[in-house]
């Protein structure tokens, strides 16, 4: 199962650095849009220059590099917090690292940490 997951992110991945504190390290992983019905996705930013969306991101790693809460993600010279981050296991043990992120910038005080 391990080879199979690492196989996808590998194909399907696109390339992400990871910044696991403060220090950079190339990787593959999944990053995707997440769609949701909560309220923080419905409501509407405006900032000086114009409507912000306020999304979510997924990203799903190799075990390798460590990427934790807090770290900074960077996708397409784009940063994004990670706000959340989960090992998931297998009968065998560590499959892969999975993530809840959001985009930096702006007045969000979860952004400005780098």
């Amino acid at each position: 199962m391990r080879n199979m997951v690492e196989k996808m992110i590998r194909n399907w991945g696109t390339d992400v650095t990871v910044y696991h504190r403060g220090v950079p390290s190339t990787a593959k992983g999944v990053f995707v849009s997440t769609t949701s019905r909560s309220w923080q996705n419905m409501q509407n930013v405006f900032t000086e220059l114009g409507e912000t969306p306020r999304g979510q991101y997924n990203y799903i790693g190799a075990m390798e590099p460590v990427a934790e809460k807090g770290d900074i993600l960077e996708v397409n010279n784009k940063r994004y917090l990670l706000r959340r981050a989960e090992v998931v296991y297998d009968r065998k043990g560590p499959l892969y690292r999975w993530g809840l992120c959001v985009e930096r910038g702006g007045d969000d005080e979860w952004g400005n940490l780098m």
